[in-house]
């Protein structure tokens, strides 16, 4: 008896796709490939990965447009080891254009405003971006900010209590 087992990542990416599918299919029309627009805004680990696994799972059924001001992902967990000089911040920067490859719409720019009753999704610059479905996945701004910044290596400095600690030269303050 050749069976085969059902993993937890299968049965959720099966779920998932069907979830997002048939919510999508009362936006399709005889015909058309196209069965709904998604808008995702903000492109860190959850938008990015929404944006990606939703034009796949799809099989490039579902529009989907990524709203992101940054051309690259900084990660924020991974940017610990620039502070303690074992990489560089490009060792812990991704560019979002890999996402090209999958259909993913990129748009950068931030955005001012949605109107949920009209399902749009107004732009920075002006713009604005219709949808069917809203993703809305923010990046961190306190940690994203001082990655762009530019932090240096640490340098050990001297906390009030005496002992020695890493610090990144620019946020050192005691």
């Amino acid at each position: 008896m050749n069976t085969r087992r059902i993993t937890r990542r299968d049965a959720l990416k099966a779920f998932s796709a069907g979830a997002v599918v048939s919510s999508l299919s009362a936006c399709a029309t005889m015909g058309q490939k196209n069965i709904g627009r998604v808008v995702v805004v903000g492109a860190g680990y959850g938008g990015a990965t929404a944006a990606k696994y939703l034009r796949l799972w799809s099989d490039g059924a579902v529009d989907v447009t990524l709203v992101e001001p940054s051309e690259a992902f900084i990660s924020c967990p991974m940017s610990n080891l620039v502070l303690g000089g074992s990489k560089v911040l490009a060792d812990v920067t991704v560019s979002y254009s890999g996402l090209d490859k999958h259909g993913v719409k990129r748009v950068r720019d931030t955005v001012s405003a949605i109107d949920v009753d009209k399902k749009q999704v107004r732009l920075a610059s002006g713009g604005m971006l219709p949808y069917d479905r809203l993703v809305v996945s923010p990046v961190s701004s306190s940690c994203m900010t001082g990655c762009r910044d530019g932090l240096q290596p640490a340098k050990q400095q001297s906390c009030t209590r005496g002992r020695r600690v890493l610090r990144p030269s620019r946020c050192a303050s005691s």
